[in-house]
């Protein structure tokens, strides 16, 4: 069979669940600018940097595979950029007129976490012509935006019950 193989790194978009860092840090904001939640963000280990891509850049890239790919190629779909999730968070709090407190809390540290992780797209560009397009601030206000919405519309489970 001719298979190709891919290697996606990090991806986020509008509608991923909140299990995920980014929707996670967008479903507090938007909590808490809705007021169904304390200005109080609690978050994990910031120093940790990540090779984020937005989740259309990597569907696109899957299509590319799936058109040009060669059989028996490994594929790394990122964006070969490493960036730390304090930065991630800040961004996202810029996009937020609320004044937001954030609080590390130690039980959302990962035992083993890799301090930073970065791909190479190369040989992605050169064979199929994978070329990221989406910049990071438009994946995080795209996100902030859907838990915005999804906020607005859906009764959602507050500190002290639902709303």
């Amino acid at each position: 069979m001719p298979v190709v193989i891919a290697r996606a790194f990090n991806h986020s978009g509008a509608g991923q669940n909140e299990n995920f860092v980014i929707p996670s840090f967008c479903k507090q904001i938007a909590m808490i600018e809705s007021g169904k939640q304390k200005p109080i963000m609690t978050v994990g280990n910031l120093t940790a940097k990540r090779d984020l891509s937005d989740v259309r850049d990597i569907v696109n890239g899957y299509r590319l595979m799936a058109e040009e790919g060669k059989a028996g190629a490994v594929y790394q779909l990122c964006s070969g950029k490493a960036i730390s999730i304090q930065s991630v968070l800040n961004k996202l709090l810029k996009f937020s007129d609320k004044k937001i407190t954030v609080k590390i809390d130690k039980k959302f540290f990962r035992k083993n976490d890799i301090p930073t992780i970065r791909g190479d797209y190369s040989r992605a560009k050169k064979e199929i012509q994978y070329i990221p397009k989406y910049k990071i601030d438009n994946t995080l206000l795209n996100s902030l935006n859907y838990w915005r919405d999804k906020i607005k519309t859906e009764r959602i489970m507050t500190d002290s019950g639902e709303r």
